[in-house]
């Protein structure tokens, strides 16, 4: 637990990190605004898929994208603030897209039912909700047509797509969606009350995240089976940990979160929060303790660390 928790004392690492995201967010927001891709779409679709993936959001997928592909090409530092080429850029834009299109689903009146999105009024309220779904559905598509129009070879693109398609898929990321629909408290046995919430959110938050390593790590050129999926499994335990972060500042934070705060309780829904009790920083620490070594399995600390503390430590 020493090595990340001693990162909250040091500021530097954090800022820096949060410095990349910042910029990360700008460079997304560049390729977004000023991309021909939009040119074809139906306005209406083209103005609301910029609204959602504009000047909003923490950036953090994409980041991870960028950063993943920068080490395993053993860039010289762990925050390389130089524009990425347009290829490794359309990766981290297309993930991006999946992750925007799942907000904008999940915020339907028909599943979470949420006003609020990013510090903004939810797409549906914005507009209605069939423009909704069909932005929501656009991005899903068109963020594995955009992968294809990369420079990477075929090899690395199937690898990509095929990643892709399964962590948004119906084995992950709508599985999990499925179950956190499904979990009133009185379906929950109290004996057995944090597996299932493990496997929802290993699927719902955690696949995305781990996609996102791995798309990095293969943009970067790593094709090895074993160190993919090492990469794969740490996002995927790091979204645990975000996810029970983001179940606290559920029941505790401020508006700053950018969403509507209680709707478990309002739903009454099982969350991490109720789940863990008075157990909650305990799970944190040792999931931090796991994260860590995991990064250290990976050689990669200097640049996985930073990361780590910035989930714990996030307070929106």
């Amino acid at each position: 637990m020493n090595r990340v928790i001693s990162l909250k004392k040091n500021s530097s690492e954090l800022e820096a990190f949060a410095q990349y995201l910042t910029f990360t967010r700008q460079t997304l927001d560049e390729f977004f605004e000023s991309s021909s891709f939009f040119s074809q779409w139906h306005p209406t679709i083209a103005e609301a898929s910029k609204h959602v993936l504009c000047g909003s959001g923490k950036g953090l997928r994409p980041a991870i994208v960028l950063l993943t592909s920068q080490w395993i090409q053993q860039t010289k530092t762990n925050f390389c603030f130089v524009k990425p080429d347009s290829s490794l850029l359309a990766t981290a834009a297309a993930v991006e897209m999946i992750h925007t299109y799942s907000l904008v689903h999940d915020d339907l009146p028909c599943m979470d039912n949420d006003d609020w999105r990013r510090g903004r009024p939810t797409l549906h309220r914005l507009y209605n909700e069939a423009t909704a779904v069909l932005t929501g559905d656009s991005l899903l598509t068109a963020a594995f047509e955009l992968l294809t129009t990369t420079s990477f070879s075929a090899e690395q693109k199937i690898r990509m797509i095929a990643e892709l398609s399964q962590s948004a898929g119906p084995c992950a990321m709508i599985s999990g969606q499925q179950n956190d629909l499904q979990q009133e408290k009185i379906f929950f046995d109290p004996e057995n009350h944090l597996n299932p919430l493990l496997k929802t959110h290993r699927e719902k938050t955690g696949a995305l995240l781990g996609a996102s390593f791995y798309l990095g790590a293969i943009s970067g050129g790593c094709l090895n089976d074993t160190l993919l999926k090492q990469w794969r499994n740490f996002g995927i335990e790091l979204g645990l940990l975000f996810q029970v972060i983001d179940d606290i500042l559920d029941t505790t934070a401020s508006a700053t979160l950018g969403k509507t705060l209680g709707k478990d309780e309002r739903q009454n829904k099982w969350s991490f929060a109720l789940a863990l009790g008075d157990q909650k920083q305990s799970w944190i620490e040792q999931k931090t303790e796991q994260l860590a070594f995991m990064a250290k399995t990976l050689n990669a600390e200097a640049l996985l660390l930073p990361l780590i503390s910035f989930v714990h430590e996030r307070r929106a």
